[in-house]
């Protein structure tokens, strides 16, 4: 007799606080999370039928700048600097995943590495399209540099600037 998979409302899943575990000891690590997916489709396509420098970087600084604001615990977060490599077309009906991992924390800043990857459907393998680096300061409601947090740093000791 054949199994059937079910799945239950009421099933209890796993603490909001379990799954962040998870992620913060592959953070520390100097692994990287997954952050979205996106579908490259016509309306994100340039003059060669490849996706659009401009519309992969928008996804890259707001996907970064999301990460790093989640990290520092703060809700501003203000770009310095991001560079980017591109390495191979995206092109219409590719599954994009981006990834983001901490290079490292100074006292008002945190350095986000992120890849975007091309993911297959069928063999669930990942290929890099687009590796970038971006730089963010912590601010306030002024514009003006805070510190991060000591929590914050101790909590990804292994990626603070030392």
């Amino acid at each position: 007799m054949e199994e059937k998979a079910t799945y239950s409302v009421n099933a209890k899943s796993p603490k909001k606080e379990e799954l962040t575990d998870i992620n913060v000891e592959i953070l520390r690590g100097g692994g990287m999370v997954m952050r979205s997916t996106w579908i490259c489709m016509t309306k994100d396509l340039g003059v060669h039928n490849n996706a659009f420098g401009g519309i992969v970087l928008s996804h890259v600084d707001e996907i970064a700048a999301f990460f790093a604001a989640e990290i520092c615990d703060t809700p501003f977060m203000v770009t310095r600097s991001l560079s980017s490599e591109f390495l191979i077309p995206m092109k219409v009906g590719n599954v994009i995943k981006t990834y983001c991992g901490i290079e490292s924390i100074g006292n008002t800043s945190i350095t986000v590495l992120i890849e975007m990857r091309k993911y297959n459907l069928r063999s669930e393998a990942e290929v890099v399209c687009v590796r970038a680096k971006a730089v963010f300061v912590r601010i306030d409601e002024d514009g003006s540099a805070i510190p991060i947090s000591g929590d914050i740093k101790s909590k990804y000791d292994s990626r603070v600037k030392k």
